[in-house]
């Protein structure tokens, strides 16, 4: 019996290999967008809730609105906030909602360079709000600093986790093991484990304090989506929830409440290789089983008809001839299991061969003391 991790990493990678393979990343894509622009039948469990992020109003806005959104995920319930970057004109509201909202931890996707409206030594201030360093710590892949926001006025004051990666890098896709490793962390840590499910409703001037994780990145909301949807595909599978691990579903459902959260062709490969690397993160047993299930799916021919394509957009209705995958696999674990009897014999009869000594011969560490 398969475990849930080893059943949902097969679907997963197998299908990505046949997307890989027979280059459908752009078919797929494009029908995701498509659906997307038609689907309005959702669903109050498949709800989103999208909110605009709002603030009490002040002289600097005096309706509220920020830049930022909110997005809850009821099945795991959990909510993120999330935004492009600061410009000069809204970095006062900007740091005026850090202090409302009370974000746990804010990441930041973006590479080594300074990003506007955070400190990188010396305090920052704009308007009331005081932005200080209280720690660093540097990894391989990312940067983590302890900050403080107050309002010099109030004296109001909220301490997060900054999380700063370090190699997304614009026009570009970073580096598959360097965002695993950084996502691998903040799971490991439970850093994004924070949130209450919120309640929309327009009647309030500012949005209640939900305490979520707040996802930035100045270059677009592409690489957002991405690491959101990443991490929700992670949760969902910690939290053993039984269904739902189908990528193009989870893109859709997002897609189809907010247009402007994929924007690119190579984002869904993207997610698949970061979700697979995390997987074989928690199991590393699941490597050989991948390179397996790669190879067969690089042998397979897709034609991208319309009925294909839909397949792809199911959690299960793609899988090419079950009897024929479990075949395969069971013969090339057949395979591997003769081939390491075979590296073990050989190990142990070299490991003979240099412990067994010749009549007569003597260790030349071995010194004779007589008593």
């Amino acid at each position: 019996m398969l475990s849930d991790l080893e059943t949902v990493y097969r679907n997963t990678t197998l299908k990505n290999s046949l997307i890989e393979s027979n280059n459908l990343w752009t078919v797929l894509f494009q029908e995701i967008k498509e659906r997307a622009r038609y689907q309005t039948d959702v669903t109050p469990d498949e709800k989103l809730n999208f909110e605009c992020v709002r603030v009490q109003p002040t002289v600097r806005s005096s309706s509220g609105f920020t830049d930022a959104l909110l997005i809850e995920f009821p099945k795991i319930k959990q909510t993120y906030m999330f935004m492009q970057g600061i410009i000069p004109t809204n970095a006062a509201i900007h740091w005026q909602m850090i202090l409302e909202q009370k974000p746990p931890v804010i990441i930041m996707l973006n590479d080594q360079k300074p990003v506007f409206g955070f400190p990188t030594d010396e305090p920052l201030t704009f308007t009331v709000y005081e932005i200080t360093i209280n720690s660093k710590q540097v990894h391989r892949s990312f940067v983590v600093k302890n900050m403080t926001v107050k309002n010099k006025q109030t004296g109001c004051s909220h301490n997060f986790e900054y999380y700063q990666f370090l190699f997304w890098h614009a026009y570009s896709t970073p580096p598959p093991q360097m965002l695993a490793e950084f996502h691998a962390h903040l799971l490991e840590t439970k850093a994004l484990q924070a949130g209450v499910g919120i309640t929309p409703n327009s009647l309030l001037k500012a949005t209640p304090p939900c305490f979520c994780p707040f996802i930035m990145s100045p270059p677009g909301y592409g690489r957002i989506s991405v690491f959101i949807l990443c991490d929700v595909f992670m949760r969902m599978l910690n939290d053993n929830i039984e269904d739902g691990f189908c990528i193009e579903q989870l893109m859709l459902k997002m897609s189809s409440q907010n247009p402007n959260v994929f924007q690119f062709f190579y984002e869904p490969k993207m997610v698949y290789t970061h979700v697979i690397l995390l997987m074989e993160d928690k199991d590393p047993n699941l490597k050989v089983l991948g390179k397996n299930l790669r190879d067969y799916g690089k042998a397979l021919n897709v034609i991208p008809t319309p009925r294909r394509i839909a397949q792809f957009m199911t959690p299960n209705k793609w899988l090419p001839w079950s009897w024929k995958l479990n075949s395969y696999l069971r013969q090339r674990e057949e395979a591997r299991k003769r081939q390491k009897e075979r590296d073990e014999r050989e190990l142990r009869e070299r490991l003979q061969a240099i412990i067994v000594t010749q009549p007569g011969e003597q260790d030349d560490d071995f010194e004779m003391v007589e008593l």
